[in-house]
């Protein structure tokens, strides 16, 4: 059999730029195909990340219930404070010293309802139940949900800062006592004399009020009806349990509601007349308490007729209705009793919320209010996150003829740092938060995915205003539209040649913050490795700690957001004051610090593929501004920014979804970059190896060529010439050519 013989230089040249050809072949198919390759990997990528809406897909399902197998892994870490000289805080103006506790981890799970796409699969709605399960495992070995922990009542410290302006909070507590009191003993009046004309109905329930003069078949004569057993029964069969409480919690103080029972009433004179005025005839006072009508002038209703009338004396008015004995304010009747009621109903609050010194403080007419240990709650470590019924909320809701509400309306008075999040069940959840989420599926527009376009309803978030000189005012700040949340890259997309990324060095994503009421931006730190996977990390932005007017940031790293929480002086800052540049230095407690970067600073680890956060942590701490006189009860005390507690709120993929993204994402990016470079390779080898043999083939000749040309050579002889005899010659020179 023959073999494939290439002796003449025509067929070495073909050979070569066969060689070439082919290798250009080569190079080309690498191109194309690996083109191919992630083109498809786009389609498929941007198909996975795209919300389906086939719910029998396993994408849906673990994007509904992250309970399923596979779903992303999202987990908050808390880290209380805890007040640990209290009695130093409260009695001598001591800085207080607080200890950080924790980390108590607790498991987040959603799960979506009332699922809804639009008709052209862009938007999807929904309804959403959270709930948090403790995790022991993860939380410090000495952490348990039943830890007591010291730390400031909310509640309390917003009554305190609104009631600084043109009231104070003594007038603001009596107020409601002095309502609730008038209110109650009027309607048990009405039920033991249902036939009573309304003028007797009144005169009946201000006898009682200001003698003592008892209510038939309910209250004896000279009893108070904080020590009636059927007005207890009355009041909670009314559902108003926390009137119930507070009495008995007067009661033990020895301070009773009516006036006639006012330990400072009887040696100080108060007309009878008067009284009866201010209560039943608002047309005869201008800040009259007159029952169920409207005063006027009034500057705000919210606050009752005590408070009107305290700050007509503690300014010293001499529109006064009610006459002094010796003209002293310190001796005013009234002012006694509403700062007795104030000061009962205060510690009665007080130690129905857990104070540690449910009675600390004093009442004095001069100062009006001095309540410091009050400030300061006890509560178990699941009251102070999502589980604490206030009672002053409580307090503030009650009337004889409406109610406090059930188990149904508790989420109402629940004013825990995280209420109402952790969620029993879909209808506990509707109750909640009845209000539907709509978000992008991403179909139309792949880098929109996840942007909750629901925000773009709200115009405007309040803002304070510390130039008001009442001392509090709310007016319009940052808008607020549909932002990225899960997803702030949009994913790559196919080049010719490789995965071009989206994910920048210089780029500036954001994320919203639930606790800000906004999206915080972040920039660009370093490259690092998560689970072998490499990524990009960004940090918070340094423009994020400047002053910032329309975010109502007049301190760099301290966030104000005293009206986005109704009047509760909550001051945002990153762990233990991170970058709280502005903050001054008389603020801060002791206890807090050193800041350790990478565990008090937030971070996004991006993976540049698909534009996903592989891990993030989203850290913030919630702190209370609060004056001296608010948490002590010394002259000594400074303002002071309190910290209650910070969370770090961290989600990253499951061990599912790491082994999915390395076997489909990298596993077949690699494949296609190994086939590029394969092709790449081998098909340059062959272009240049074809091109050096077409050029050897070029410069050389074949063996035909050389024995057609022998008759060029001349044969030149030297010495005597051959003889016949062909077979001898005596001598012969080289041929020369």
């Amino acid at each position: 059999m023959g073999r494939f013989s290439c002796k003449n230089r025509k067929c070495r040249m073909g050979t070569g730029i066969g060689i070439s050809v082919f290798g250009l072949a080569v190079i080309l198919f690498g191109i194309f195909f690996s083109h191919f390759i992630l083109q498809e990997f786009q389609s498929g990528l941007h198909k996975s990340l795209i919300l389906p809406s086939d719910r029998s897909t396993d994408t849906f399902k673990e994007w509904q219930n992250d309970n399923e197998d596979g779903s992303q892994i999202e987990h908050f870490y808390f880290y209380i404070w805890n007040l640990t000289n209290l009695e130093e805080v409260v009695d001598n103006g001591a800085n207080p010293h607080m200890e950080e506790l924790g980390p108590y981890v607790y498991r987040e799970y959603k799960d979506r309802f009332n699922v809804t796409f639009s008709d052209d699969e862009n938007l999807i709605s929904y309804n959403e139940k959270t709930t948090y399960i403790y995790d022991k495992s993860m939380s410090c070995d000495t952490c348990n949900e039943d830890d007591v922990i010291i730390n400031m009542w909310p509640t309390y410290v917003t009554l305190l800062r609104e009631a600084g302006g043109y009231s104070n909070a003594a007038g603001v507590l009596a107020s409601a006592m002095m309502n609730l009191t008038l209110s109650i003993i009027h309607t048990a009046v009405k039920f033991s004399h249902p036939l009573a004309t309304p003028e007797k109905l009144n005169k009946l329930t201000m006898d009682h009020f200001f003698y003592g003069a008892g209510i038939r078949g309910l209250v004896p004569k000279n009893k108070s009806i904080a020590q009636s057993s059927a007005i207890h029964a009355f009041l909670r069969l009314a559902k108003m349990e926390i009137v119930a409480d507070i009495l008995e919690e007067m009661v033990a103080i020895n301070v009773l509601p009516e006036y006639a029972f006012s330990v400072r009433s009887h040696p100080m004179t108060i007309s009878y007349d008067a009284m009866y005025a201010w209560a039943f005839d608002p047309s005869n006072h201008s800040y009259a308490c007159a029952l169920g009508a409207q005063r006027s002038p009034d500057p705000d209703p919210s606050v009752g007729c005590a408070t009107y009338f305290m700050e007509l004396v503690q300014n010293r008015s001499s529109q006064s209705a009610f006459p002094l004995d010796g003209g002293s304010p310190g001796n005013f009747a009234m002012l006694s009793y509403l700062l007795d009621t104030a000061s009962a109903a205060l510690g009665a609050l007080a130690a129905l919320a857990g104070s540690p010194r449910p009675y600390g403080g004093s009442v004095s007419v001069n100062s009006f209010l001095s309540i410091g240990g009050g400030a300061w709650k006890a509560s178990t470590v699941t009251q102070w996150l999502y589980n604490f019924d206030d009672p002053f909320l409580r307090l503030q809701d009650v009337s004889p003829s409406g109610s406090t509400g059930g188990a149904d309306d508790a989420y109402k008075y629940n004013t825990a740092y995280f209420a109402n999040n952790n969620q029993s069940s879909i209808e506990e959840s509707w109750r909640v938060s009845p209000f539907t989420t709509i978000v992008s599926t991403g179909k139309k527009d792949i880098g929109g995915i996840d942007a909750e376009v629901g925000f773009q309803s709200h115009t405007t978030l309040a803002k304070y205003n510390p130039s008001n000189n009442t001392g509090f005012f709310c007016g319009g700040a940052h808008e607020v539209t549909g932002v990225g949340d899960d997803q702030p890259f949009a994913p790559g997309n196919a080049g010719w040649f490789s995965w071009e990324s989206n994910v920048k060095a210089d780029a500036q994503p954001h994320v919203w913050v639930d606790e800000a009421f906004r999206p915080i931006y972040f920039q660009y730190r370093e490259d690092r490795k998560y689970r072998d996977i490499t990524v990009k990390r960004f940090e918070i932005a340094e423009s994020e700690f400047t002053v910032q007017t329309p975010f109502d940031i007049a301190y760099p790293g301290v966030i104000n957001m005293t009206c986005v929480n109704h009047g509760t002086p909550v001051q945002l800052t990153l762990p233990h004051y991170a970058k709280a540049y502005g903050m001054k230095e008389s603020w801060r407690v002791d206890g807090v610090g050193p800041v350790i970067e990478d565990e008090h600073l937030s971070f996004l680890d991006v993976e540049p593929i698909t534009g996903s956060t592989l891990i993030g942590f989203e850290r913030i701490q919630l702190n209370l501004f609060v004056q001296g006189s608010w948490y002590s009860d010394s002259t000594n005390a400074q303002e002071k920014l309190v910290p209650a507690l910070w969370a770090c709120d961290t989600a990253h993929m499951s061990d599912k979804e790491e082994h999915e993204f390395k076997s489909q994402v990298l596993g077949t990016l690699h494949l296609q970059r190994v086939l590029f470079i394969t092709c790449m390779s081998v098909g340059s080898v062959a272009v240049v190896g074809g091109a050096i043999f077409w050029f050897w083939a070029f410069r050389s000749q074949d063996s035909k060529d050389v024995k057609e040309d022998k008759g060029t050579i001349n044969y030149q002889f030297m010495g005597n010439k051959a003889d016949d005899d062909d077979d001898i010659v005596e001598e012969a020179k080289a041929p020369t050519i």
